[in-house]
Parts: structure tokens; C-alpha cells; sequence
């Protein structure tokens, strides 16, 4: 998203006639801020809120008609002549042709822009000969849809020309395009497909994907082409680095998936849906680069029990079994309090290492050099670990910690993808080609294991 500042006139949808000058700023560091020579409201001693704020500005890198929602002042300054200064901020907000009324407006379409989507389209129209003058030709190249229920989604790609000759730049534009949704709102359209879209990038690139470009589609009665308006907001966790990582870096690319696309994201869409507690955690803080080690393998730890809760079924019988023991433990205790009661694990969290050693099972063959030692092992060191970080206290024998905490940290995030990638439709083949060939599990499986040795 591209940042800027311009001045402009603000006014409330409901009071169009009264007008307020002011400079709105716009960057993904900070979001919205509007500065207004004056105030919206008759000014009253406290800050005031604003469910929308309609403007006009003079320069914007998009539409010059805003929108902002969900907006509140934090400031107001009164200066002797009675004119008030208000410094209003907004959650988001919309850049277009026309104002949208309001944040329940509906709409017919979206498209995305990610950072990471050119790289992992991994196509290029592009071709320069040289005969013996330069020669520049562009071929768009194939495009590939999965049908949805109440919508289509489509690889697009766009090429933009910039400057005169003799200087001109060429820069191939990779989106994915929402199509024919019945009437959505942009709350809807963000939580059904832009979300899981993003966390399906950042789970491909291995690096958080934020869209650069998120804009919405509106069609009208005798329009040709529909209204477009730019959602613009500030990530709470963008890269500001700018970097992007080459295609090694990648878990795989679109030609992966390219034979089975539309099957590919219905079972991605799938997945986000009925794991939506595994995908906020884990894609909401475990991709996260900075931060104390601890509290990252804390994130990790709750994101891997999460999944395994929805995936490792344990019978009845296994249940049962530590369940017993938790009612035995109660049961040494001559009227247990409530908060005593409650610290106690439950049977479910009892029998979580049970539940991995199932899953690592089931991918032993693909995880087994990414890992570093047997299964058993593994597991001992790794709960053992999650609960002194948890529960603190001494050092005990076994616990891995301070710089090989975060080896240990990329093994079990090591271990979630290969799952989640079988979950997806890769096939064992696929999947051991995707660890071969990712520079960060290879790297796993050349470094030492940081596991101290195992207790008496």
C-alpha cells in the first residue's frame, strides 16, 4: 500500500453541507490520520467518535473520493478565536471514484496484490531479442480458476508500462481476482476469501504476506466495468524490511498445485475454515521474526496442540485412561479447591503427547532427519521444554533452552508444515521433494540436534 498525504475537505455522510478543511496522511506504519481546521461536531470536552467520515482530496495514489470507518480523535485543541483542531484516526478506510456509504455496503468482487504472488506464479511473459535492436514482447501467461461455491477465484496477471522511449520500464502485475460473489460486504469478503488467501501465501512464501494492493468491486447499472475502491489499512504486523525472499525460500509455487488448482484451494479454503483457532495463532504469531525465543515457542507449542486437537483423534479407551489419572490426582487431595481443580491438566492436555507420537507416525519417514533423533526422544525433550517454559521454576535435566530453543522452535514448525501439507493433497513424494529442496529444512537436518542428554 502505497503512503501519501493531501489536503482535502471532510464532512459527515449525514452532513454533507458542512465542511471542514484538513490533510489526511496515509501510511502503512501508521495508518489514518486527518488533521482538521476545525471540528465535525460542536466541540464538548471530551474526544469524539465517528462511525464514517467522508473527504475529497487534491492528490491520492488512488481514487480522491475517502471513506474512513471506525473513527475517533485524540486531540482537541480550542484556540482563543473558538476554532478547534482535531486529530481524528481511522481503522481503515476505502479510496475510490465514489464514497461508500457506509461499512455495510455490498459488493461484487475483490482483488489482491501480494509482494510474494509474482514469485510464487513463477511464470514470466516477458521476452527480449535481440536482432540485433532490442525487441520487448509480452505474452500473458496462463491463467488458472477454482469455482466456488458463490464465487470464482482467478490468477490474473497485467503488465504496466512506464516512461517514453528511450527510456521505459516494463513491471508485470500478479493478482488474484474474486469474481461473481452474491452481494458481499468487505467485512465478509475479508474473512471468507482475502484472510485465508493470506495466510495461504504466508504459508507458501514462509514469510507474512500482507496485500499491497486490496481493492473491491462494485458494478452498477449501466457501468461497463465496475466501481473500484482501494481498502487501505495498517497491518498490525507488516514486513517493513521491503525484502522478499527468493524462490528456494518457498515451501512450493503455483506450478506445484498448477495440475489440481481449483481442487488445491478448496481444500485450502476448507482447512482455514475448520481450523480456525490452529490458523490464528499460527499465522498470526509463529512467522513472527522478533520476539523473545520463549514466548515464540510458546505460540508455537499452543498453535501445534490446537492442530493436533483437530486431528489426532484418540479413542475412547485412551481417554478414559487419563482421565483416570487426573480423577486420581484429585482424589489425593481431601476436598480439593476449585483452583486447585483447575490447575490441573485435562485429560485432552494429558494426552497431547500421545497425540504427537501418533502424528510423527504417520510422516516418521519425511520428518525423521528434520527432527534429529528418535521419536520418543523428541517428544520427552519437547514437552519437557513446553512446560518449563510455561511453568518455570528450576532447570530440570532434559530441557532445551537459550540459543537451541529456537532450533528446537523450527523443528516443530518443520513438523506442522509436512502435516498441514499432507492435509492439503501433497502426496509423500511431493512433500519430500518440497523438504529436499527448501534451503530451511535442509538446514535443519545439517545441524546438530540440540538435544541434551537424556535423563536417568
Amino acid at each position: 500500500m502505497k503512503s501519501f498525504e493531501s489536503v482535502g475537505i471532510w464532512f459527515l455522510p449525514d452532513q454533507p453541507d458542512k465542511r471542514v478543511p484538513g490533510t489526511l496522511s496515509f501510511s502503512v506504519d501508521d495508518g489514518f490520520a486527518l488533521r482538521l481546521s476545525g471540528a465535525l461536531t460542536p466541540h464538548v470536552f471530551s474526544l469524539a467518535k465517528y462511525s464514517a467520515i467522508h473527504g475529497i482530496v487534491s492528490e491520492s495514489p488512488y481514487g480522491k473520493h475517502i471513506s474512513l470507518f471506525g473513527c475517533f480523535a485524540d486531540s482537541l485543541q480550542l484556540g482563543i478565536s473558538g476554532i478547534a483542531l482535531e486529530t481524528i484516526h481511522a481503522n481503515y478506510g476505502f479510496a475510490g471514484d465514489e464514497f461508500i456509504e457506509s461499512a455495510e455496503e455490498l459488493f461484487d468482487g475483490a482483488e489482491l496484490h501480494f509482494r510474494q504472488l509474482s514469485t510464487w506464479f513463477g511464470y514470466s511473459g516477458l521476452k527480449v531479442a535481440y536482432k540485433p535492436e532490442v525487441q520487448v514482447s509480452w505474452k500473458s501467461p496462463p491463467e488458472y480458476t477454482c469455482h466456488l461455491a458463490d464465487a470464482s477465484l482467478r490468477t490474473a496477471f497485467g503488465l504496466t508500462i512506464k516512461g517514453a522511449p528511450p527510456l521505459v520500464s516494463l513491471e508485470e502485475n500478479a493478482s488474484l481476482s474474486i469474481s461473481g460473489l452474491d452481494r458481499c460486504t468487505a467485512a465478509d469478503i475479508d474473512s471468507r476469501y482475502a484472510h485465508p488467501l493470506r495466510m495461504l501465501l504466508t504459508f507458501a512464501s514462509d514469510k507474512i504476506a500482507w496485500p499491497e494492493r486490496y481493492s473491491l468491486l462494485r458494478r452498477g447499472p449501466g457501468r461497463a466495468y465496475p466501481v473500484r475502491f482501494d481498502r487501505l489499512h495498517a497491518p498490525v504486523r507488516l514486513d517493513k524490511s521491503g525484502g522478499q525472499k527468493l524462490p528456494g525460500n518457498f515451501l512450493f509455487l503455483l506450478r506445484d498445485v498448477a495440475a489440481r488448482f481449483e481442487t488445491f484451494i478448496q481444500s485450502w479454503l476448507h482447512f482455514t475454515e475448520t481450523h480456525p483457532d490452529f490458523c490464528s495463532i499460527f499465522f498470526n504469531t509463529c512467522y513472527e521474526e522478533h520476539g523473545f525465543v520463549e514466548s515464540r515457542f510458546a505460540s508455537v507449542m499452543q498453535a501445534f496442540e490446537l492442530l493436533l486437537q483437530d486431528e489426532a483423534a484418540l479413542d475412547e479407551e485412551t481417554i478414559c485412561k487419563f482421565e483416570k489419572v487426573r480423577t486420581a490426582a484429585l482424589n489425593s487431595v481431601s476436598a480439593p479447591s476449585l483452583a486447585y481443580t483447575m490447575s490441573l491438566p485435562s485429560a485432552v492436555e494429558l494426552a497431547m503427547p500421545t497425540r504427537v507420537a501418533k502424528l510423527m507416525a504417520e510422516h516418521w519417514e519425511l520428518i525423521r532427519g528434520i527432527v534429529g533423533t528418535d521419536a520418543p526422544h523428541f517428544i520427552d525433550r519437547l514437552f519437557s521444554t513446553r512446560n518449563y517454559v510455561a511453568h518455570r521454576g528450576p532447570l530440570p535435566i532434559g530441557v532445551i533452552a537459550g540459543a537451541d530453543l529456537y532450533w528446537l522452535q523450527q523443528r516443530v514448525l518443520a513438523v506442522i508444515k509436512v502435516y498441514v501439507l499432507g492435509r492439503l493433497g501433497f502426496t509423500q513424494d511431493a512433500i519430500s521433494e518440497i523438504v529436499t529442496r527448501n534451503p530451511t529444512m535442509n538446514h535443519l537436518k545439517t545441524v546438530k540436534a540440540p538435544w541434551a542428554p537424556a535423563g536417568p
